[in-house]
């Protein structure tokens, strides 16, 4: 183990013999273990430890006689084993000892040892004829004694003293050690005679296996040869394939990379004829005097009609959709380039509604087209994704219709804002993605919120607006404006607090660039949708400000509760007319409280003082009166909050717990959530087709729905 000369060698019971040191460590390294490092048998170390296995004494004569010669080899004195000093002359070959001159003359003069043989170190290292020593063994019961017989009975030497102890006689047979050395020795020769034979085999074994090795190896080498051969060969050919399928790729790709930039070197260039066409329209228009722009007009129009007359189209004339199908098994080739010549603005699709029923199942087909209008089959490139109302999305699963196209049923599962999206190959379809309103039976009320100040939570609402599919609400005590969806989720919040005069709005209305126009009966403010004030007025004309309204225009209507009027101003607050005065007559208000503008521009004001509704022309003419005082059918005690659909019906709330609906004539059509609502102040109709009102009521912090 250590490849040095052995020091104090081992013998273990596999014969293999190491310094005890070594022993030691590696059973320490091993954890008490130890595997034979020569043959790797594993051994069990005695209880005792390493130390515990037999000395090997015939080595250690051999040992002792080499270093004896390398002593004298090298020129140095050896040491004395007697006195530890150096100049040892000669040799004991009892004791195993080198001894100086003074040693050898004690040794001779002493009773125990005169009898031992001292041979000089010269001869005893030179010459052939002197048997080596070895040195004496000692009992491993009695460390002190030399063994001198040999138990036959046990088959161990033993010293003397073992003989009247241990192994007395009868019981234990004794020999001497030379004669039972003789008798030992024809034993083991004669086993060792039989093991003679199986060395032979084991030679020629070793000879077969070192030759069935080697022809492994050879064998090793020429299969590995053959692999890269063949792996060379199969790399060839799928890169052949590879090649084969890029090529098909590039076709593909030219094909359409072609069609493509034909149309877009078209729409470049009509473009720039455009361009052209503007920028020589804005030249005569600004720098040509009558007579020169006489002379070029009637040019420009023909341009123009030409160029009206020859629209071009832009829906693109190819799809982006490449794939690559690989073919894991290689058995046609690496795989394929997957495409198709399907264009979404082409396809059609049919069967979708704006609004539906909770549990309503709609049918849809889709029929995919090329970019000249020809049906194809393409059921694997359409995908119909629907989200539903809580952000849950649905892959629509399409089958094969013989009459062409593919289609799939959607379920409405729950009330609310479904966004259907209909593509192929990435496409849009015209129209997608759309929204589908579902909405509960008819007559049913919801209700949204409670008192707080939390988003979704209110304290004391007024009015309530829709714009854009959204609600808005003016929470009045919060300061604030909430901006809702149908289905009462705050999804956004104007917040009033950070205007710098204190500010609590009682109306609200979106101008059409998105700003929010609100008021709280002392002035009127135009902010952006970060809460940022852009706009204040109203104070120049001493108003008293409630009810506000956007016009087509942009123009901004609002109700004054003292004037008694309806002021008109633009978008940054520029006073441009006043319509109405105090009293009863046709076009005269009593405290004029929510302005409305119909499809027609026309203006419709709840003219709650006179318990009736007027209609005024969009310059502010009077044009008609309904809901007269009363509170009998079609008539309105308390009118307030006012509200249009998509058809111009005028829906008013009145406080004494109903809203009442009239054509946009003026006649009754009908009464609407009796016992549902408790004073209804304000109301918004959605102007998307799905029928639903919200309305707010006198001193509850909540608003409710109401599917028609």
């Amino acid at each position: 183990m250590c490849s040095e000369l052995y020091k104090f060698p081992k013998i273990l019971p596999c014969l293999h013999s190491f310094c005890l040191e070594c022993l030691e460590s590696r059973v320490a390294k091993s954890c008490g273990t130890l595997c034979c490092p020569e043959c790797s048998v594993d051994i069990r170390v005695p209880k005792n430890g390493v130390g515990g296995f037999r000395t090997n004494t015939p080595l250690l004569g051999l040992l002792d006689y080499v270093k004896t010669v390398r002593s004298i080899g090298t020129g140095s004195e050896s040491e004395c084993d007697g006195c530890h000093t150096p100049g040892a002359i000669a040799r004991c070959t009892e004791c195993s000892q080198n001894l100086c001159r003074n040693c050898s003359i004690a040794h001779r003069n002493l009773k125990v040892t005169k009898g031992h043989q001292l041979i000089p170190l010269k001869r005893y290292v030179t010459s052939s004829d002197i048997e080596l020593p070895q040195p004496s063994v000692y009992c491993l019961t009695h460390p002190q004694n030399v063994v001198e017989v040999y138990c036959n009975t046990c088959k161990i030497p033993v010293c003397m003293a073992c003989t009247a102890v241990d192994h007395r006689v009868p019981e234990h047979e004794h020999k001497y050690l030379d004669e039972a050395v003789d008798n030992e020795r024809d034993i083991l020769q004669k086993m060792i005679t039989n093991v003679k034979p199986l060395k032979t085999s084991y030679n020629a074994g070793i000879k077969m296996v070192s030759e069935e090795l080697e022809n492994l190896r050879e064998a090793y080498a020429d299969v590995q040869e053959a692999i890269d051969r063949h792996t060379l060969d199969i790399i060839q050919r799928i890169q052949e394939k590879q090649e084969k399928v890029k090529s098909e790729l590039r076709a593909v790709v030219k094909g359409k990379s072609q069609v493509l930039r034909i149309q877009l070197d078209e729409l470049t260039t009509q473009k720039c004829v455009l361009d052209s066409v503007e920028s020589f329209y804005e030249t005569i228009t600004r720098y040509a005097s009558p007579a020169q722009y006489l002379s070029t007009h009637a040019m420009v129009g023909r341009r123009v009609n030409g160029l009206l007359a020859n629209k071009l189209d832009t829906v693109p004339g190819e799809n982006s959709y490449l794939q690559f199908r690989p073919d894991k098994v290689l058995k046609q080739g690496i795989g394929r380039i997957e495409t198709t010549s399907v264009i979404g603005g082409r396809s059609s699709v049919s069967g979708l509604k704006k609004n539906v029923k909770i549990d309503d199942e709609l049918t849809v087909k889709v029929i995919p087209r090329d970019r000249h209008g020809n049906e194809i089959k393409a059921r694997d490139f359409v995908q119909v994704a629907v989200k539903d109302p809580r952000n849950n999305i649905q892959m629509t699963d399409l089958t094969a219709k013989k009459s062409g196209g593919c289609s799939g049923n959607i379920r409405f599962q729950y009330d609310g804002e479904y966004e259907v999206s209909i593509r192929v190959c990435k496409q849009d379809l015209r129209g997608s993605p759309c929204t589908i309103i579902a909405a509960p039976p008819s007559g049913t009320v919801r209700k949204f919120g409670q008192e707080g100040a939390k988003a979704g939570e209110y304290n004391n609402p007024w009015k309530v607006n829709v714009d854009g599919g959204r609600l808005q609400i003016a929470d009045h005590l919060n300061s604030r404006i909430q901006v809702l969806d149908w289905n009462g989720r705050c999804r956004k919040i104007i917040d009033c607090r950070q205007f710098k005069s204190p500010f609590k709005p009682v109306d609200v209305a979106v101008l059409p660039g998105g700003c929010y126009v609100m008021t709280d009966l002392k002035a009127v403010v135009v902010c952006d949708e970060d809460s940022r004030v852009i706009s204040t007025f109203g104070k120049a004309e001493n108003i008293d400000p409630r009810g506000v309204a956007v016009t087509k225009e942009g123009n901004v209507l609002v109700t004054d509760w003292n004037a008694h009027c309806v002021h008109r101003y633009t978008g940054l607050g520029e006073h441009l007319a006043a319509y109405g005065s105090e009293g009863s007559s046709r076009g005269q208000f009593q405290r004029p409280v929510s302005p409305v503008v119909n499809s027609k521009n026309e203006i419709i004001v709840s003219d709650m003082g006179n318990r009736r509704v007027q209609v005024l022309s969009p310059t502010g003419e009077f044009l008609l009166i309904f809901a007269t005082v009363c509170s009998g059918v079609g008539e309105v005690e308390v009118p307030r909050g006012i509200d249009v659909d998509v058809n111009d019906n005028v829906y008013v709330c009145d406080t004494n717990g109903r809203v009442v609906k009239f054509a946009k004539d003026g006649t009754f059509l009908m009464e609407i959530g009796l016992g549902m609502f408790s004073k209804p102040t304000y109301i918004a109709v959605s102007k998307d087709g799905s029928n639903r009102i919200a309305v707010t009521e006198l001193g509850k912090s909540h608003f409710k729905v109401m599917y028609l």
